[in-house]
């Protein structure tokens, strides 16, 4: 691809928000026969960014994987479902 076409692409990925669906679909790749639930994390960084990390857990609560995205925005539907808090655990 011409340089051209890779700058409307970054620039096209730097605007998309980060959805909740694409955690979701990363904690269903990622759970296992002992995986017990996943939490899901948001902190707002000083650059203006959101960081999210999410981890899957076992009953014990040893983490099992993690995976951490950084994001100029969030969707719709993720900030809904951390409402005024900044942690979601979804049992898996």
């Amino acid at each position: 691809m011409d340089p051209l076409t890779w700058i409307i692409i970054g620039v096209l990925f730097a605007g998309a928000a980060l959805a909740f669906s694409a955690i979701m679909d990363w904690v269903s790749n990622n759970k296992n026969r002992n995986s017990s639930y996943a939490t899901i994390l948001k902190s707002k960084l000083s650059n203006g960014n959101y960081q999210v990390v999410s981890g899957i857990f076992d009953k014990t609560g040893r983490q099992q994987v993690s995976q951490t995205w950084e994001a100029s925005k969030i969707d719709s539907d993720l900030e809904s479902q951390f409402g005024n808090s900044n942690c979601i655990k979804i049992n898996v």
